[in-house]
């Protein structure tokens, strides 16, 4: 109960920088879906501006350039146990003991007195180590941001855990904390998408992916991508494929978009009625067919 007070506590105390652009969103994310019906979201195709984010190199769990998939915690974290053979069992321990404090004020002044000095790669294991503990991994994220030892991955695991969590209002405060510092967010925002897929919400993620505008973002073919595959990982196929036709004036259709559409129908729903279908779909849109469509061809055709 103390640790829950806690983590409130600093939570309220967050700046509210922004709120003009995320505060209208996050909060009312309930009213907005409850609106419409869920495939209100594909009633009117994505619309572009000219606002263009600058391409930047992408937290792809593979090194296949064909592989459209968000960070890879696990293999990030294995990186970074080799490279530093760290033990976190310290750090952990201290941040257990945040729970005896009442208030957020003296947990941070423990933990600044206390003989553990916090680098990145610190930070980012423990948080891992913490993922399933939210408020205990809440705490050390504060600590780690008042000691500027923060990377950008560390800030999507934090966004990451809260989603599994359900806590998707801190989450979004933490992506405003983002655009007051003037860093890209669109690897926070694929996060986000991602947790709402996993929470079986494919409107909030697909929404989530059409309010990048609100932040001047133009996603380019990489983001949808991405934005596809998520939602096809989660068993969200149809939705993709939906959006993927819808949004072709703006993201012309291309063998990789069909192929991830191709892979969750051969692989995750396994349909081979449906599979057959698409496949249909690419010789009417003029697709030819790469190495990595042809090994997901459904027999038959």
């Amino acid at each position: 109960m103390r640790l829950l007070c806690l983590a409130l506590r600093i939570y309220k105390t967050r700046p509210l920088a922004f709120k003009h652009i995320i505060g209208s969103i996050a909060p009312q994310y309930p009213s907005l879906f409850a609106s419409q019906p869920f495939f209100g979201a594909f009633r009117q195709p994505f619309v572009r501006t000219c606002h263009t984010t600058p391409a930047k190199p992408p937290f792809f769990s593979s090194g296949n350039s064909t592989c459209y998939e968000i960070i890879n915690f696990d293999k990030y974290v294995d990186t970074l146990r080799e490279k530093s053979q760290l033990d976190v069992s310290q750090f952990v321990g201290i941040i257990q003991k945040a729970n005896d404090f009442g208030s957020g004020d003296e947990a941070m002044l423990f933990l600044d007195e206390c003989c553990a000095k916090p680098n990145n790669d610190v930070v980012f294991l423990v948080i891992w180590e913490l993922r399933n503990l939210w408020k205990l991994a809440y705490l050390l994220f504060k600590w780690g941001e008042k000691c500027k030892c923060l990377e950008e991955n560390t800030w999507c695991l934090m966004i990451w855990i809260l989603g599994n969590h359900g806590k998707f209002s801190t989450a979004w405060s933490l992506i405003r904390d983002l655009l007051q510092m003037s860093i890209d967010i669109q690897e926070a925002v694929l996060v986000m998408i991602d947790r709402y897929a996993a929470a079986n919400n494919a409107g909030k993620a697909i929404q989530t992916f059409q309010i990048m505008e609100k932040f001047s973002m133009s996603p380019d073919q990489r983001i949808l991508l991405t934005f596809l595959s998520t939602l096809c990982k989660h068993g969200f196929i149809e939705e993709a494929e939906q959006f993927m036709f819808i949004n072709k004036k703006l993201f012309p259709l291309e063998i990789d978009g069909f192929n991830i559409i191709l892979n969750g129908w051969c692989n995750i729903m396994v349909d081979v009625f449906e599979a057959k279908r698409i496949w249909r779909e690419m010789s009417k849109c003029c697709i030819e067919p790469n190495e990595t469509g042809l090994g997901s061809r459904p027999g038959g055709v």
